[in-house]
């Protein structure tokens, strides 16, 4: 099984370096053509529709891949329970949005985001949240090899749109979030015609079907949501005490951090399926253990040639207005290797349908992340927004390492040590991959 297991994460890292390059060139492309403040604005529109889906979705992908990877009946109704759930939470998050645009009254939101860029948030809704829902089924299903054709043929044809847009006379950033928009439904035909495609016996579904998905999601949904809200807080703080071009330069720095995080995902997407499965609890675990050594080992790797060389990178790239953002970068990258190990160990938790067990830390570290950005950013800028997230990765990692340990008596450091027979059967295996590929 390890070697299957190694396969597939192998085959989703050569998705993921390509996503990585596809992706890069997105924030490049919009640093230099869109400028410092029409990049806040594209990255806050992106922000807003993600944790709205977020916040109302309930986490339900995950229970699709749960569901799919636990019980075979589920794959011949999926279908239905797939779509009717699009529609309605696409109902509840607009609504949603709506309502929060009508409560909030701030100088700095009104200014930056007007009525057309308000309408394309609203547009946004379905799409995004669509390419979630299927996507997770597509991991349910185990299609990882479909999953990772999709996900670079999606990014590539939003960055192609954006490219695209700045060939046409107008206002740039609005120009570039049409384009953007219009690529986010070509992507949506697409996943949905595939998934026409693999769910062959479309049959209706019960009730109860819907509600044992969401029951199980409903577990995982608040600790999901925490951790995403921590990770896109800092972006509306910025907003509400700073400015647009705050957030721009801020971005560079947060993009750069979860290019890393694709090593970390890879894993996950691989062993979640996994650990939900029927496996015996002690491979599990032993899977967990060795990923997490490898995820942290990896975080390691890729920082080091980026912090030794970003200095000269991040201005010559993205241009002298983000020169700022690798030191954002620097400060953000010790909170890194804390998030390789935390992730890891969070499927675990929740692949054992213990996720409810991890809320109480995730809430307390949001709240914290919260107290840290309002207390740091009003004095000390974009600085305090990257300390505060660095504060509050390594306590949530201490908390969950000592809710982990409540199971396992496992000394703590073991999953910072790298195992030298592991790494060289590791080498031995990628060895053969790229020779057999040859």
């Amino acid at each position: 099984m390890k070697k299957k297991i190694y396969s597939h994460i192998l085959k989703n890292l050569i998705t993921k370096l390509f996503l990585v390059i596809v992706k890069f060139g997105t924030t490049v492309v919009t640093s230099r053509f869109l400028g410092i403040e029409g990049r806040g604005v594209f990255v806050i529109i992106n922000q807003i529709v993600g944790i709205s889906n977020s916040l109302v979705s309930l986490s339900c992908g995950e229970g699709f891949i749960y569901y799919l990877s636990k019980y075979q009946n589920f794959k011949k109704k999926i279908f239905f329970i797939v779509l009717s759930l699009i529609l309605f939470f696409c109902l509840v998050s607009g609504f949603t949005l709506f309502i929060l645009d009508q409560l909030i009254d701030n100088e700095n939101i009104n200014k930056n985001l007007s009525n057309e860029f308000k309408l394309i948030i609203l547009i946004l809704i379905l799409p995004i949240l669509t390419e979630y829902f299927l996507f997770s089924v597509f991991k349910g299903f185990k299609l990882f090899d479909s999953y990772n054709k999709f996900s670079i043929l999606g990014k590539l044809i939003l960055l192609i749109s954006i490219i695209t847009s700045f060939f046409f006379q107008g206002n740039k950033i609005l120009n570039c979030l049409i384009f953007f928009t219009f690529a986010y439904y070509l992507n949506f035909i697409l996943y949905f015609f595939y998934f026409f495609r693999i769910s062959i016996k479309k049959t209706f579904y019960k009730i109860s079907d819907v509600f044992k998905i969401l029951k199980f999601s409903s577990k995982v949904h608040l600790i999901n949501f925490l951790t995403e809200f921590e990770y896109k807080v800092d972006h509306f703080v910025i907003l509400f005490y700073l400015d647009i071009k705050s957030i721009g330069v801020y971005s560079i720095a947060v993009t750069m951090a979860q290019l890393v995080f694709y090593i970390t995902n890879s894993i996950n997407t691989i062993i979640y399926p996994y650990i939900s499965s029927n496996l015996n609890k002690k491979i599990k675990t032993d899977v967990i253990l060795k990923m997490t050594s490898l995820s942290f080992l990896s975080t390691l790797v890729i920082l080091f040639p980026i912090i030794i060389t970003g200095d000269y990178l991040f201005p010559l790239v993205f241009g002298s207005d983000f020169a700022s953002s690798y030191e954002l970068f620097l400060i953000l990258a010790i909170g890194l290797l804390a998030e390789s190990i935390s992730r890891i160990i969070v499927t675990w938790f929740k692949g054992l349908n213990k996720a409810n067990e991890l809320v109480t830390i995730s809430a307390s570290c949001i709240l914290l992340n919260i107290f840290f950005n309002i207390m740091l950013i009003p004095h000390i800028g974009l600085i305090g927004a990257a300390l505060s997230s660095v504060l509050s990765y390594w306590i949530r990692l201490v908390l969950i390492l000592l809710k982990f340990k409540t199971y396992f008596k496992v000394n703590i450091f073991l999953l910072f040590k790298f195992d030298s027979k592991e790494i060289l059967f590791l080498l031995k295996f990628l060895k053969k991959k790229v020779l057999s590929y040859v």
